[in-house]
């Protein structure tokens, strides 16, 4: 193609818009323009960076070209790396997978300079540029290692293998990694580590650069800019063999990946909050497959999703056997003492005795503050939060009432706002109430907590580390804040407060959330006769708390599989959830009906030109329609007003990923039209990981 005849580019630009947009290229840069290239372009009174999808000979059918403005300039290649095709394949897929704005996904693949408020580039400009104004059981098991890297070697020769690492130590799970780092160096391909925390990415950094004494990059959020936009050079540099790093690391720019390992592949930190509101176990799998190279997903206790996966044999499911001895456990049933007891006697000897032999006790409970609310005797009114609908806390400590969704806080007050009445009384226990009752019974004890309130920096948790270690510290109360490896010493007597509190808010996954978050407790118990846990709960045989006690994941997964599988949930079905927000509560609940309304024209639409009139069997909230697409709600939030916005769900599944990703996609674009008349705001999330 000469200079001289006209060539069109078609280029996504950092803004939450989905499709493309076209533009002339100036004959000064013709030679050089690429896909990938990435370009500067005037957008409306702005003038954006954007990356270059598609070169065209021709515009758009029906595109008036005297009014098609030209690319102003465009990076040197000598300043930033192009986004090479696997890459835009990538944030396409991205974009098509979560429902996001095209242009929001390739920002995750651009260097974070590039984002920067005052970037450092140099431009190539053109003439118009240059005067244009800046504006379930196991499948199989074998023996871990040989296993392992059998599969490891099957993956690296054909770029499809897929392996689930369930029920092993850290320990274990890390010689595991050793191991294939190995194999890959061997075969001069790279590695790509993902983790939920910035601690835990931290560990494995000095464990593996000690092993194996290779070139690691560390990167994560975390960073200051000008170390992350290091960082991500030196990625790109063929001198790396390992990139470890957090949820966002899985777009770093490696090239050559054949394995793709993810650490904790349950943890909700993997999971975006923000648009896209990706999964980074779901984009590694996508990855993995562009790339041609292994994908391992390692937990201490594997998501029912990727149980499931092994069940269809969709990946081989390996389990790394744990070679010490689980501490003796046992429960308490709370309905054998008096309602709100804190403390049972079981309990207090458990700690007693720990506290003799010199053995550190931690006790946990996920739920900080002196108390989950406070209620009035004469009226049974309960102090809310002004901006959102949630009880405040109550902080004995600072004598104030806080609202941890907004961060709201008020003076604790001396009577009932409703009645008058002298009588508020705190109900629900959280950590500090904990402590007061602790010293109640051994004032001498030495307390640590480990909680929001009292550690928000990282130094204060490696200072509470040293205490414990120095024999400063008898006890630890603590949150889920504990659970990261290697944060805190192993205890001699571990004891679980209320194990049943995560099973009453209103999630489906709120069993394997609590299951989860107990294997975890146990877990910071020292193996066999040296240490023992304690669990107290209402519910003694519900089945997240038993699978625990008596150390069987059938006793869980069998039951709580049953009950996804009747209900029609994941890992059956697929899920997207819709909320819309705004400060009118019925302007919200209006364009919450609208909504659900498109949704069944869409579905009906498309269920008669399949032909499809199968009835979905469903209860007094679920909506009906032709096909194989439910919609249910739209209901109010279970927070249904955060922040003074008023937030309503509507939830949409199917067995089929595609189907209710295109039903919901048909909708958007209209649903955003009307949105924009309101204050609202409508909210996408696909294959969501909270309900609430």
């Amino acid at each position: 193609m000469d200079n001289q005849s006209p060539l069109y580019v078609d280029v996504i630009v950092p803004r939450r818009l989905h499709r493309p947009f076209t533009y002339v290229v100036p004959p000064a840069f013709r030679r050089e323009m690429a896909v990938g290239q990435r370009v500067v372009v005037p957008f409306g009174s702005a003038t954006l960076q954007a990356i270059v999808v598609a070169l065209c000979s021709h515009p758009p059918v029906g595109t008036p070209t005297k009014r098609m403005k030209e690319v102003l300039s465009l990076l040197k290649r000598d300043q930033s790396e192009e986004i090479g095709p696997s890459q835009l394949q990538l944030s396409q897929w991205l974009s098509e997978r979560y429902l996001a704005p095209w242009g929001q996904c390739v920002k995750l693949l651009l260097p974070p300079a590039a984002s920067a408020k005052k970037p450092r580039t140099k431009y190539v400009l053109s003439t118009q540029g240059a005067t244009h104004p800046a504006t379930l059981p196991p499948v199989r098991a074998w023996n871990a290692q040989p296993q392992f890297l059998k599969e490891l070697r099957a993956g690296l020769d054909t770029g499809t293998s897929s392996v689930v690492v369930l029920q092993a130590s850290s320990n274990d799970r890390l010689s595991c990694l050793i191991h294939g780092v190995g194999e890959l160096l061997c075969r001069k391909r790279r590695i790509l580590v993902v983790v939920g925390e910035v601690d835990r990415a931290k560990e494995l950094v000095e464990v593996l650069r000690d092993t194996n004494h290779m070139n690691i990059v560390l990167l994560h959020s975390g960073l200051s800019a000008r170390a992350r936009a290091i960082a991500w050079q030196t990625a790109q540099s063929d001198a790396t063999d390992v990139v470890v790093g957090t949820r966002s690391s899985i777009f770093a720019p490696l090239r050559d990946i054949g394995l793709i390992w993810v650490e904790g592949e349950d943890n909700p930190a993997l999971k975006e909050e923000h648009v896209p509101r990706y999964h980074a176990r779901d984009v590694a799998h996508h990855r993995a497959t562009l790339e041609k190279a292994a994908l391992v997903l390692a937990s201490s206790h594997p998501s029912l999703e990727c149980i499931r996966s092994a069940e269809l044999d969709q990946a081989t499911h390996v389990i790394v056997p744990n070679q010490s001895t689980p501490p003796h456990t046992e429960v308490v049933d709370l309905r054998d003492f008096p309602r709100g007891t804190l403390l049972t006697p079981p309990m207090l000897d458990g700690i007693r005795q720990a506290m003799a032999s010199g053995s550190l006790v931690t006790l946990y409970l996920n739920r900080k503050g002196y108390a989950s609310l406070l209620s009035c005797r004469a009226c049974g009114q309960v102090p809310r939060c002004p901006s959102c609908s949630l009880a405040l806390s109550f902080h004995k400590k600072v004598l104030r009432l806080m609202c941890h969704s907004c961060g709201y806080a008020t003076a604790l007050p001396e009577v009932c706002a409703a009645c008058h009445a002298p009588c508020l009384e705190p109900v629900g226990a959280g950590t500090e109430r904990i402590e007061e009752s602790l010293r109640q019974y051994f004032p001498h004890v030495r307390i640590g907590r480990m909680d929001r309130d009292t550690v928000q920096r990282e130094s204060q948790v490696d200072a509470l580390g040293t205490l414990i270690r120095a024999g400063e510290i008898d006890v630890v109360i603590g949150t889920q804040m504990l659970f990261p490896r290697g944060r805190m010493p192993l205890s001699g007597f571990v004891g679980i407060l209320n194990a049943d509190t995560g099973l009453h808010l209103p999630d489906f996954r709120s069993a394997e959330h609590t299951y989860h978050a107990l294997q975890d407790a146990v877990a910071l118990c020292r193996s066999g006769n040296e240490g023992k846990v304690l669990i107290q709960t209402i519910l003694p045989n519900h089945h997240a708390i038993a699978a625990v006690v008596e150390r069987n994941p059938a006793l869980f997964l069998r039951p709580e599989l049953e009950f996804r599988r009747a209900l029609d949930y994941p890992p059956f079905s697929h899920l997207i959830q819709l909320t819309i927000s705004g400060r009118l509560e019925d302007r919200v609940k209006d364009i919450a009906e609208k909504w659900v309304s498109a949704l069944h024209r869409e579905i009906t639409a498309v269920s008669v030109k399949t032909g499809n009139s199968n009835q979905v069997a469903g209860g007094p909230v679920i909506s009906t329609v032709p096909g194989p697409v439910t919609v249910l709600g739209p209901t109010p939030a279970p927070v249904s007003r955060l922040r003074q916005r008023h937030h309503w769900h509507v939830l949409v599944k199917s067995r089929r990923q595609e189907d209710v990703r295109k039903v919901v996609q048909a909708t958007l674009s209209d649903m955003e039209q009307l949105s924009r008349r309101g204050d609202l705001k409508l909210t996408v999330d696909v294959d969501p990981i909270s309900m609430l």
